[in-house]
């Protein structure tokens, strides 16, 4: 049994079936993690979400920026009343994936595969933490562990729309403020660790409705969960978070900014592997041996990158081809 992890799809179902190919992945006995964004901007996004639902049992898939933006858009269909109008939503977004969902007879259990996937992933065993952009330099893994898991209640909630309306904020980019509000508000609740291969985190004492309590603290929660989980890249020296510059770190010319990985923080040492994907400018060169870059750009023309979780030292790509 091998365990893999591979890097933002983005719908590049040619590159993905090349690699598993090229690693002989077995469904059978073989578990596979992805970075999140397996959709977007890429050629054949049904092809990706039917392989990734055949195969749900065997593989774990962390949300990305742009699978978010895929539940967002299809959540503001849905509530439209009148055909023309959504006629006319469908017509304005620039990527076609919405479209070609909506028109899949399994086009819902797509939707749901996407709204049950996890915010992190942590295996015990390998000591090792995944998610979309990395980890935020105000959090420990327990952090993002813990708030990402209120994220994914609201996604499996009644409460999925009010997130989706507003889960894409710039105004939530510092924790310190919201910490200091949650701590002042209410009680944090045990918390259940994960075990090996996990799915989804839950209170021990089940879960909690925070929403109908303290809708405006729990969203703050929950865009800053969002921005620090699956938007991430660079952050200033108040520890805030950048949206706006994807370059590469070298390129960046803006002295307050520094890639998050670059703040101190206690999780960073050479014990806990953190594995991320997102920032396709990286080209996959990992900051240190055991932060690991997996975005390397496939759906640009670059290519598609895949590790085994026991030997991550050794990277597995195939070059796009689309």
């Amino acid at each position: 049994m091998s365990t893999y992890c591979i890097g933002d799809i983005h719908g590049c179902y040619d590159e993905f079936m090349a690699l598993l190919d090229l690693v002989k992945f077995n469904p059978k006995t073989d578990f596979l993690l992805t970075t999140g964004d397996v959709i977007g901007r890429g050629p054949k996004p049904i092809e990706t979400l039917n392989f990734l639902l055949k195969y749900q049992d065997r593989i774990i898939s962390v949300l990305g920026n742009h699978d978010l933006s895929l539940l967002r858009n299809y959540h503001l269909y849905s509530e439209l009343k009148d055909a023309a109008s959504k006629e006319k939503f469908l017509f304005n977004l620039k990527a076609s994936e919405l479209k070609k969902i909506i028109n899949e007879k399994n086009g819902t259990e797509m939707i749901s595969f996407l709204r049950n996937c996890p915010m992190t992933f942590w295996d015990r065993r390998h000591n090792l933490f995944i998610s979309h952009a990395g980890l935020s330099p105000e959090w420990n893994i327990f952090d993002a562990m813990k708030n990402g898991n209120h994220v994914e209640q609201l996604l499996r909630s009644e409460h999925f729309g009010i997130l989706m309306e507003n889960m894409f904020s710039d105004r939530q980019c510092r924790w310190a403020p919201i910490k200091a509000e949650i701590q002042n508000n209410f009680a944090q609740k045990p918390f259940k660790t994960s075990i090996h291969y996990r799915r989804h985190m839950d209170y021990e004492d089940g879960i909690y409705d925070y929403m109908s309590l303290y809708p405006s603290l729990e969203l703050d929660r929950c865009i800053y969960t969002i921005n620090a989980l699956t938007r991430m890249r660079f952050c200033y020296t108040d520890l805030s978070l950048d949206f706006d510059c994807k370059d590469k770190p070298k390129e960046n010319k803006n002295r307050n900014l520094k890639p998050w990985y670059d703040y101190p923080n206690s999780q960073f040492k050479n014990s806990q592997t953190i594995i991320f994907g997102h920032w396709a400018a990286l080209e996959g060169k990992n900051p240190a041996d055991n932060i690991i870059a997996l975005d390397t750009g496939c759906v640009w023309n670059g290519s598609l990158s895949l590790i085994n979780i026991e030997a991550p030292a050794k990277r597995y790509s195939v070059k796009a081809n689309h």
